[in-house]
């Protein structure tokens, strides 16, 4: 069985990643149609490229949205595994987006760097 696992989260999104590298287009377009129909859901983007789905939502209903992912994901065969492995990528970029954040507000050098930051992550 495939596994979906939780590869990055920050409140109000969650990038999953299908582990099995032979995942078929068709796969990842059930996938982001069911968890597209999930209330609180905002926007379900697809990679196919990696394998990746990434998941919009309402911040403030994280713990339920992941009870409804893994529902969704288990209607396709998949077991969500959603115990995300940090990184010293995603601290870098915390740190950079919270600093950022301080000083976009009186530079606007820093307002364009955390846009930049925040596309890329």
């Amino acid at each position: 069985m495939k596994t979906a696992r939780v590869v990055h989260h920050v409140p109000g999104r969650i990038r999953l990643r299908i582990v099995d590298k032979s995942t078929d287009p068709d796969l990842l377009e059930k996938i982001q149609r069911s968890l597209g129909e999930i209330d609180d859901v905002n926007r379900v983007r697809l990679n196919h490229a990696t394998g990746s789905v990434v998941v919009e939502y309402e911040p403030e209903h994280f713990a339920e949205m992941l009870e409804r992912a893994a529902q969704a994901t288990a209607l396709h065969d998949l077991i969500l595994d959603a115990t995300p492995k940090g990184s010293e990528f995603d601290a870098a970029i915390q740190f950079a987006q919270t600093e950022l954040e301080g000083l976009a507000r009186h530079s606007l050098t820093a307002k364009h760097l955390l846009e930049a930051v925040n596309r890329i992550n």
